[in-house]
């Protein structure tokens, strides 16, 4: 079993981490197609009154800081978790 994060399914993740590689460009893809479906999820808000958005991950990833890679060590990368929040009106 791997240390970090404990994950619903660690075997299924495991089968997965084995057969792809994750790197920043994967990450920005990533981000990219969730981008693209977030209006969708805006647009269906109810209308009256303003919202809380948070955006937010569980922790950050190592793209090759100080030789590291992934999410399951001790370092800054991955203790700095990507958040955003903003009010919206949602219209």
């Amino acid at each position: 079993m791997k240390s970090g994060a404990a994950h619903l399914n660690d075997s299924f993740i495991e089968r997965v981490e084995e057969r792809t590689s994750d790197s920043w460009e994967s990450q920005c893809a990533a981000l990219a197609y969730t981008d693209t479906e977030l209006g969708r999820l805006f647009h269906a808000m109810p209308g009256a009154g303003l919202w809380l958005v948070i955006l937010c991950a569980d922790h950050g990833d190592a793209f090759g800081e100080d030789g590291h890679h992934g999410h399951g060590i001790a370092h800054p990368c991955v203790w700095s978790v990507p958040y955003a929040e903003a009010l919206m009106r949602a219209k």
